[in-house]
């Protein structure tokens, strides 16, 4: 029984999972307890009862969040196998191989923890889209796995994970990207939260729009009415015209954040200059004075980096990253004294920039501690009247409630 390949995360319907536990000791493998399952029989553990619960619940939202999502209803496909693998191992992607009968088994290891990781989410994902794939036909030995984008398993995993649609993104004005720009970024490390958070959280709604967009025209992507069963499905949807999706995306991110506090929209500058250092190596720049060791693919890491930043940062900060961004593109072949003057410059507007966050900082603290919650007295005397809740009209409103009375 051959294992075809290992494929990327990905998200599939309510569907039936099986968690398969394996139990790792000193001693060698010890005997496995009882399987239990779910009320309504969707998932299978073997696992100890105690630490199964919480598992089995939030492998039963995620599989509904799923179904809710994308629209696909139960097959009748093998479940998804979900084995535990050794402490501190990291999980490997699904892996697809043929059952006896010509039926897919699709195995997806995840770490030991007892509990769902951000990590395991896009996964998920992934092995459920492949369930959804391939239904009851396994795939040929030998042949491709399909590999779905970046964008779809990321998004998806952060859509099933929450009760609720993500947060609202807010850019500053003309940082909005484009949808091609955003398909063809490298998604950042989960190392960088701010940053990892920011990319799923448009991926999320990406997949949203899509799905607004055309529902059948995803189930037919996921399901290879396009390209054929067992090969890897085109990196869009044919059915999703890209510059209806790409309207849609920016609606959806930006009416997410209407009707919330517009200073909590504004990430601070002090967090944003937090993020900026670690992706230049410190307040020093330290990341930057080897061009040679950056090379050119730590270089393009680095701008996008930079770029995905640059769509939340406070805009004390943008300045900074712009002009940042300007001296790595001319990395890696640059005079070394150039490179030392224009770091020497950086540093400076670094420091103004983060002295200017904290006098910002402060003077918004004081502003905040200073409003009283009573009456100044400044307009008490306009207050004070025979009839405050008497409308006064200028000699327009006048000539026009004449003409209302004349009844033309």
């Amino acid at each position: 029984m051959p294992i075809l390949a290992r494929a990327p995360v990905s998200r599939c319907p309510v569907l039936i999972l099986f968690l398969v536990a394996f139990s790792f000791g000193d001693d060698g493998v010890h005997a496995s307890p009882r399987p239990l399952l779910t009320d309504e029989g969707s998932f299978t553990l073997v696992m100890e009862r105690k630490e199964a619960t919480p598992l089995l619940r939030k492998l039963a939202e995620f599989a509904g969040k799923f179904g809710k999502v994308t629209g696909m209803a139960v097959g009748t496909a093998p479940p998804v196998v979900l084995s535990l693998s050794r402490s501190g191992e990291e999980s490997g992607d699904p892996l697809v191989d043929s059952l006896e009968g010509g039926l897919p088994r699709i195995t997806l290891p995840l770490a030991r923890t007892g509990v769902l990781s951000e990590t395991d989410s896009p996964r998920l994902a992934a092995a459920l889209l492949l369930r959804e794939h391939y239904g009851t036909n396994a795939p040929a030995p030998g042949s491709k796995i399909p590999v779905y984008p970046a964008w779809l398993l990321r998004g998806l995993g952060n859509l099933c994970c929450h009760t609720a649609e993500p947060e609202g993104v807010s850019f500053a004005k003309g940082s909005s990207p484009s949808l091609e720009d955003f398909l063809a970024r490298r998604p950042p490390p989960s190392e960088n939260l701010a940053l990892s958070d920011l990319y799923d959280r448009m991926a999320a709604f990406l997949v949203l729009s899509g799905l607004r967009e055309s529902p059948s025209g995803f189930r037919e992507w996921i399901g290879h009415a396009e390209s054929g069963k067992g090969t890897t499905p085109p990196p869009w949807p044919s059915r999703w015209d890209m510059r209806s999706v790409e309207k849609r995306w920016n609606l959806a991110m930006s009416s997410a954040s209407v009707g919330k506090d517009p200073g909590s929209r504004i990430p601070d500058a002090a967090r944003s200059l937090a993020d900026f250092d670690r992706a230049v190596g410190g307040g020093d720049f330290s990341g930057l004075r080897d061009p040679k060791s950056l090379g050119v693919y730590g270089r393009d890491r680095l701008l996008d980096a930079l770029s995905a930043l640059r769509l939340e940062a406070n805009p004390l900060v943008l300045p900074l990253i712009d002009r940042t961004s300007t001296l790595l593109r001319r990395f890696p072949k640059i005079p070394t004294k150039s490179l030392d003057k224009d770091l020497a410059e950086l540093v400076s507007e670094r420091s103004r920039t983060g002295a200017r966050a904290s006098e910002v900082s402060s003077y918004l603290d004081w502003y905040e501690a200073t409003r009283l919650g009573r009456w100044s007295g400044l307009f008490d005397g306009a207050l004070r009247g025979k009839d405050p809740g008497a409308v006064r009209k200028g000699p327009v409103g006048s000539h026009l409630d004449r003409i209302e009375a004349r009844g033309w």
